[in-house]
């Protein structure tokens, strides 16, 4: 009898335990990269011209990062990757805490039309995205 009390009363006590857990407690996974600006308006580009703007890549973690993949959201044809330091094999990047590097991204509509917008992100284990948005002019 005392042993089956004790099991109950240990599970009285974890179960309490996870209960009293305030949902703050759960670990959000962050980016050790931030990319600046969050976000960015090439504006109005006459069609069959391209305009570029360059993104800033920095670790702020105390880790080496390796950035193994970028992407281009949906709707993203007019934009690109067009060159920047941080452009190793396809644009992947290795960094050292504290480390910067940019990107350089291109719009070149190809059509009048109302605004276009992408989402340009770098993955590393965690994804880590800036918005753009232009739109084509005559």
């Amino acid at each position: 009898m005392r042993r089956q009390f004790r099991t109950r009363a240990a599970m009285l006590l974890a179960t309490a335990f996870v209960v009293a857990l305030p949902a703050s407690s759960a670990i959000a996974a962050r980016s050790a990269l931030t990319i600046s600006p969050k976000h960015y308006n090439f504006g109005r580009v006459a069609v069959g011209t391209t305009e570029t703007a360059t993104l800033t890549v920095t670790n702020t973690s105390s880790e080496f990062v390796a950035v193994t993949g970028l992407s281009f959201g949906a709707s993203s044809f007019n934009f690109a990757f067009a060159a920047g330091t941080c452009a190793g094999e396809q644009g992947l990047a290795d960094l050292s805490p504290g480390e910067t590097c940019t990107y350089v991204i291109s719009f070149a509509p190809m059509t009048e039309q109302g605004r276009e917008t992408a989402t340009f992100c770098l993955d590393e284990p965690v994804e880590v995205c800036t918005r753009l948005v232009g739109q084509g002019r005559t």
